[in-house]
């Protein structure tokens, strides 16, 4: 159907799109490390003809590097950080996305050289189909395997994981609307399933703030573009809401106070603000690796005893300090990797978009709100932590620079 010759590129889609539809398997490490092997193997591939001259990668290429560092750091010292606690076996798990996410980005390059006219011919006739079965699944299989506590406590329940979906909502959505001419049908969609999923609270998409977001920049480039007609409006638009969302990350801890009537928020920012804390007490240096999100003080242990289940923890209370993470990748880096990890990170991010603002070509232009939406769910999530997000995030970025490289033409650096 889309004529993708390379057989592992094919192997990887359909492991992707499985794993949207049977989310749990992700959480496997067994699973995951097939799937990171098979993005393993196209990476090499890609790197045999060469890597892209792309900045971008250089960036991602330290900022993962110093990771390692501080992994191995940590190991060799241990803990230097006041109040949380440190374990080895943890900084493994808390450090994976170093190797993990330059592979699964590398391999995205790899892929997305394959793709022909073909498979953005299927994607132009048959986005709006494909977004309605992305929709009428995640409300279905909520309501039939949902956790019904969740949905007492939330008003919503899922079942599918959120990691997957928004990047085909996104990547569906967009191109729809930069390159097609049935946007206005797919944008008729995707108001449909934003009204049902809130109205009935089955599915995930966007029940959950930061889907609510998506689905505004959304239709933002929607009504931007069809009124104005200006690809660069709709460019610098979504560089705004980046840039938004960044600094709300950053700059809300110290207002937790403002959001006292949302616990939810507001337990978020107070764990943001002590993480950013203990970096300024560190001068910025960062805590490393098999460090716990949280401090141990009473309110958080008390917490961590409120969400500690024996039958599912595998592990003992404390042990939920270090693997329940604070909820976004942005401060988690920072806590971890320090003022100099950050911005590496952030320059990797704002260098792979910034890249295309020569470029206001709709086939190019519709890559950065989806790269985006990437953003927007790492820096409020349990984001680079967690697989789905990681993985999504690599995809979303690994597409935008290939596309980023294709237009510049730019030879590989060896």
């Amino acid at each position: 159907m889309f004529n993708i010759k390379n057989l592992k590129a094919k192997i990887f889609l359909a492991f992707l799109l499985i794993l949207t539809l049977l989310p749990n398997l992700i959480r496997d490490m067994k699973v995951l490390l097939v799937f990171f092997f098979l993005a393993l193997v196209l990476a090499f591939e890609l790197i045999r003809k060469g890597i892209p001259k792309n900045r971008s990668l250089v960036y991602l290429f330290l900022f993962s590097g110093l990771c390692l560092i501080y992994a191995t750091f940590s190991w060799f010292f241990g803990n230097w950080t006041y109040l949380y606690e440190f374990d080895h076996r943890y900084i493994f798990r808390q450090a994976y996305f170093a190797v993990m996410a330059p592979i699964f980005l590398l391999a995205t390059i790899q892929i997305s050289k394959c793709l022909g006219s073909d498979f953005y011919n299927f994607i132009a006739k048959n986005s709006m189909k494909l977004l309605l079965a992305i929709f009428i699944l995640d409300i279905i299989t909520a309501f039939l395997f949902g956790d019904p506590q969740f949905y007492f406590y939330n008003n919503y329940t899922y079942h599918m994981d959120k990691g997957f979906i928004w990047l085909f909502v996104a990547f569906l959505s967009f191109y729809s609307i930069f390159c097609t001419n049935n946007a206005t049908g797919v944008i008729l969609v995707v108001v449909l399933g934003f009204l049902v999923q809130n109205i009935v609270g089955y599915g995930t998409m966007f029940t959950a703030a930061t889907g609510q977001i998506v689905f505004v920049l959304i239709l933002l480039n929607y009504f931007v573009l069809q009124l104005t007609k200006k690809i660069k409006l709709c460019y610098l638009m979504n560089l705004s809401a980046l840039s938004a969302v960044i600094l709300f990350v950053l700059i809300s801890p110290f207002f937790s106070d403002l959001f006292l009537n949302d616990l939810n928020t507001y337990w978020r920012l107070e764990s943001w603000y002590k993480n950013i804390s203990a970096v300024a007490e560190n001068v910025g240096f960062g805590s490393g690796f098999g460090v716990s999100y949280f401090p141990i003080t009473h309110d958080v242990v008390d917490e961590a005893y409120k969400a500690y289940s024996p039958e599912a923890a595998g592990g003992g209370l404390l042990d939920q300090l270090f693997v329940r993470g604070q909820h976004s990748s942005i401060i988690n880096v920072l806590f971890r990797t320090g003022v100099l990890g950050l911005l590496l990170f952030l320059c990797f991010i704002g260098s792979s978009i910034f890249n295309l603002g020569k470029y206001m070509n709709s086939r190019v232009t519709f890559a950065v709100p989806v790269a985006i939406c990437g953003v927007f769910n790492v820096a409020t999530h349990v984001g680079l932590e967690s697989p789905p997000f990681m993985i999504s995030f690599s995809i979303a970025f690994g597409y935008l620079i290939n596309v980023s490289w294709s237009r510049n033409g730019e030879n590989p650096v060896f």
